[in-house]
């Protein structure tokens, strides 16, 4: 691209190109095309020579500088790009585009908090005239506060991100992808608004230079005065609420939880303050002061083939999967159990008490030639039981092959309560699906019913949720906790109705939020939008809330936005409606609800059909009733849809046979399309036109005698 001659100087002068540094800028046209070229080491060197040959005072250094500092940087050399920068900000203190470059090389080269008076410049003198470099150095900040596990500061400042781009869409990307990470708790995929407070007069220009410094970007500062602000006036929630928020956004979570108790503290509307407690209670969960320590230890290893040999005769380690890239790195993987793995004979029948827990995961590292590096044994530790018995687990197991090197590290603390619900289960490849499913249904009755209300929780004050019923000071908290709760399920994809439990505890449901044609739904939160009537939002408030569920995947909120499309068929012509009835089958078998999610298939096939969509469509809905209908041996209808997939569907789609073979192994039935036989799990069947169904007889019968499927070592 050519140098506008008439664009403002890259030195900063104020001055037109024209009427600058015009004499630099037929080389700098040439860097600027080794550059675009990936020409780095040609364009630095062009570079070199132009700053030597310039004359003391030339204003085109720090244009030189700059380009200079900015190429080092794309080459990563972080620290010549560093005292590139310094050395221009040395003649030109005030320049926005060397600002920007020195907060952006000292993040990278000194971490953010070594950086902030830095980046607090860039942000308040650069954003006018480097928007894109703001935009940068904002992607950059998220991603250190993302790697910190700092949520809310990760998605504030990709906000900030976007709103500087010049190009929003690798932003826009970033921030889908935020959103819809069901990893994290549904309360911090969502933007948050500072609230518009009234204060007294003589506050009014105190609070005029917190809301700028909010809008720059300069959160930990903005901070710093909202509370000076909210000091002098204490009982203004809307003043914690922003200081609360602007500390979440400078990673200064304790504070953050701090103020947002005081926001919840003075704030008199019931949801509002269940809201901002929620967010404590969340925020809480992510850094724990006490819980389950999760500790890294490492070994040294003589033989990994041995000890990989003797470590298979332990039951309590089990092998662990390897992904392609984890391949060229390490020799095995695996994790260690709480308990021995039920017999696989036994597997049908086990009880939830009985699946083995995850507790550690092992990386055996090979030893490496090249870098004299002998072989190791990365072990990481996240169970309740003392480590030290865990170490001699291991070390007995391995038979001499193990020894320590170094002492244990601690890498993270997790919440005991979120250890308790977690679902971090080892269920052995033999186990049949239908048991899987029945343990996952039970396990899941059992938290809600037994293990989360009889739980201590740190929220209320070591207290569990059945203790606290009917007493109104823990009102507040313990609403909150549902909400948290629930969000602990949205992590593991469950969906959660919490009206059941709310009912139990004596605690309200959340008031109905009453909305106009006038708002502005994107201001409105995950939180809040749960709250909307869904049937009273107008078409076009419907379509914004339904764009909102796709990309969140939020359970509670798909199901309510989902259910309402079906109902106006002028909006189905925009919606994909094969899509809508798929995801609404997805969301029953999160429920583990049988019978909706085989309504659900019933009504999206039938849509189909009526499309004359292709066989290969019908196909997937046959295949999704017949995986539902095998939760339930006694339903023979599964089988009999997967026989008939296999001898008519797939002379038409030969893939289809490697789906179905795939689906019966982890199903553990056998083959139904085998020898006209519907197996049963124990090796019974029926011939010909009959069923096998679990209530049938098996073994030797009286009368005739019957043909019998040989199975390979029978006599």
């Amino acid at each position: 691209m050519a140098i506008d001659p008439y664009a403002l100087c890259p030195c900063g002068s104020g001055k037109k190109i024209k009427f600058c540094c015009n004499d630099i800028v037929e080389d700098m046209q040439k860097i600027l095309s080794m550059r675009q070229n990936n020409q780095l080491h040609m364009a630095l060197q062009s570079l070199s020579r132009l700053r030597k040959s310039l004359k003391a005072g030339h204003p085109g250094e720090v244009w030189v500088r700059t380009t200079e500092a900015t190429i080092l940087l794309e080459d990563n050399q972080l620290d010549l790009a560093k005292t590139a920068v310094a050395e221009a900000l040395e003649s030109l203190p005030d320049n926005p585009q060397l600002l920007a470059l020195s907060a952006i090389t000292s993040v990278l080269a000194d971490g953010y908090q070594a950086s902030q008076d830095i980046v607090n410049r860039a942000l308040q003198q650069s954003a006018v005239e480097q928007r894109n470099l703001i935009a940068n150095l904002a992607s950059l900040l998220a991603q250190h506060f993302m790697e910190a596990n700092k949520v809310m500061a990760a998605r504030q400042h990709l906000t900030l991100s976007l709103r500087m781009s010049v190009d929003p869409a690798p932003v826009v990307e970033q921030l889908s992808a935020f959103d819809g990470n069901q990893s994290l708790p549904f309360w911090f995929r969502s933007d948050y608004f500072m609230k518009s407070v009234d204060v007294a007069e003589e506050l009014k220009e105190e609070y005029q230079a917190a809301a700028e410094l909010e809008s720059c970007g300069c959160y930990q500062l903005a901070a710093t005065a909202f509370e000076a602000i909210a000091n002098k006036d204490p009982e203004n929630s809307g003043l914690w609420y922003n200081t609360a928020l602007c500390l979440a956004w400078s990673g200064d979570e304790p504070g953050a939880i701090e103020a947002f108790g005081e926001a919840a503290r003075t704030e008199t509307n019931f949801d509002d303050a269940v809201a901002c407690e929620t967010i404590c209670q969340m925020l809480e969960l992510l850094d724990p002061e006490e819980g389950i320590e999760v500790s890294r230890t490492l070994f040294r290893v003589k033989s990994v083939s041995k000890l990989l040999t003797h470590w298979q005769e332990c039951p309590y380690i089990v092998p662990g999967e390897l992904s392609p890239e984890e391949k060229e790195n390490y020799a095995a993987k695996l994790q260690l159990i709480d308990r021995p793995q039920v017999p696989q004979a036994e597997l049908e029948n086990m009880s939830v008490e009985e699946v083995p827990n995850l507790i550690g995961d092992i990386t055996v590292i090979d030893a490496d030639a090249d870098t004299d590096s002998p072989a190791q044994v990365l072990f990481e530790y996240y169970g309740k039981a003392k480590l030290d018995s865990q170490i001699s687990l291991l070390t007995e197991a391995a038979q001499g092959e193990l020894e320590l090197d170094g002492k244990t590290e601690i890498v993270a603390t997790m919440p005991t309560e979120i250890h308790d619900l977690h679902h971090n289960w080892y269920v052995a490849p033999a186990t049949p699906l239908h048991a899987l499913h029945r343990l996952s249904r039970e396990r899941w009755e059992r938290i809600l019913a037994e293990v989360w209300p009889n739980l201590p929780l740190s929220a209320l004050d070591g207290k569990t949720p059945l203790e606290t019923v009917g007493d109104d000071e823990s009102k507040l908290e313990l609403t909150a906790a549902i909400n948290s709760l629930e969000a602990i399920c949205d992590q593991q994809e469950y969906f959660f109705d919490p009206q059941p439990l709310r009912e139990r505890l004596q605690v309200p449901e959340p008031t109905p939020l009453v909305i106009g044609e006038e708002t502005v739904l994107s201001t409105l939160t995950l939180a809040e939008l749960r709250r909307l009537t869904i049937s009273e939002l107008t078409d076009t408030q419907l379509t914004h809330v339904l764009r909102r569920a796709i990309v969140t995947k939020l359970c509670s909120l798909s199901y309510k936005v989902f259910t309402e499309i079906l109902t106006r068929p002028e909006l189905l012509s925009e919606a994909d409606t094969s899509a809508v009835y798929s995801e609404l089958v997805g969301l029953a078998r999160t429920k583990f609800n049988r019978e909706e999610a085989l309504e659900w298939i019933e009504k999206g096939r039938d849509f189909d059909r009526n499309r004359n969509e292709s066989i290969e469509t019908l196909a997937m809905w046959d295949l999704r009733e017949a995986t539902v209908r095998l939760w339930d041996l006694e339903d023979s209808r599964g089988p009999q849809i997967l026989k008939r997939l296999w001898e008519e569907t797939s002379v038409k789609l030969p893939y289809l046979k490697n789906v179905l073979q795939t689906l019966v192994e982890t199903t553990g039935i056998q083959p139904p399309w085998e020898s006209g036989i519907i197996q049963s799990p124990d090796g019974s069947g029926t011939a010909g036109g009959e069923v096998w169904t679990p209530g049938a007889q098996s073994g030797d019968q009286s009368g005739e005698e019957k043909s019998k499927l040989w199975i390979p070592g029978q006599d």
